[in-house]
């Protein structure tokens, strides 16, 4: 069985765009030569990403070891400063 993101995000008890932030940090951590922190998802022709059921355990371990501020870096790379335009 495979889950789209809002279903990972329900199971999980995050919010889609999380689980979206989460996948795309995977991702660049990956690009520069870092590990994945979440698993990869499965992407089809529609481009939507599924993760199997057995990606779940990993993501919901990875969402309760988090902690506050372990994604600030990439956040602000994203979208820069608070207060700046």
């Amino acid at each position: 069985m495979y889950y789209k993101k809002r279903e990972v995000a329900d199971l999980v008890g995050r919010s889609p765009q999380t689980i979206n932030l989460w996948d795309k940090w995977s991702r660049e951590e990956v690009e520069q030569g870092g590990s994945r922190f979440i698993p990869e998802p499965l992407r089809l022709d529609n481009n939507y990403r599924y993760w199997s059921e057995d990606d779940i355990p990993k993501i919901r371990e990875f969402a309760s070891n988090i902690q506050y501020g372990d994604l600030s870096k990439y956040s602000k790379k994203q979208w820069g400063e608070r207060g700046e335009e």
